[in-house]
């Protein structure tokens, strides 16, 4: 059995990263049917996100984390075909951090590896330790009016002052290799990181 090494923490200087993101149209309103391990969610149709002049500063802050993870994870796309469950996370002192699972060489599953990160960022919450977090996987998604299933970024963002959004971002590799993102399908999500009921 795989020997999973598992580490939370800061993997890459954040200001490269913040700053090169590809564009997408967030205001698009769609509903799709999302198969993510082995279970299926309809996305409700969701009015479009408040543009930057007009967020609050909790919306901003999920903006950012929202990018960050969409951009590392199509980075990963890019150089490595593909990418395993990892998070981010704005800690109480404003600082912006990465996290991830790191496996053998053999790989991990990766519900292992998002359930280790979705529980590191639930526990930093509980304690106070950050303010916003969220992580991100690969996933299949079934787009309205199409049968086959096709893959995506996944990002799910909350914040300790209520707001949470789930976002999908179809993407597909060509025949020369280059990837294509489409446009940002997203919606409210469920609290899970901030929720203060028992887990």
């Amino acid at each position: 059995m795989t020997k999973l090494k598992l580490l939370i923490g800061l993997l890459l200087a954040i200001g490269g990263l913040a700053g090169c993101g590809k564009t997408a149209d967030d205001s698009m309103q769609q509903s799709a049917v999302i198969n993510s391990a082995g279970s299926t969610k309809e996305i409700r149709e969701s009015g479009p996100m408040p543009e930057k002049n007009e967020q609050t500063e909790a919306q901003k802050e999920v903006t950012v984390i929202l990018r960050t993870l969409a951009d590392f994870a199509q980075q990963q796309l890019e150089k490595h075909d593909g990418f395993l469950p990892f998070g981010a996370s704005i800690k109480s002192n404003g600082s912006l951090a990465l996290g991830a699972g790191y496996v053998d060489e053999d790989g991990g599953d990766p519900n292992v590896i998002l359930d280790f990160v979705f529980r590191g960022l639930r526990k930093q919450a509980m304690a106070g330790e950050i303010r916003s977090g969220g992580y991100c996987m690969d996933v299949r998604v079934v787009l309205p009016g199409k049968t086959e299933k096709v893959d995506a970024i996944q990002v799910c963002v909350e914040h300790a002052e209520g707001h949470s959004i789930e976002v999908f971002i179809p993407y597909a590799k060509d025949d020369g290799g280059d990837y294509t993102f489409g446009n940002y399908i997203s919606q409210q999500d469920d609290f899970r990181i901030f929720y203060e009921g028992e887990d």
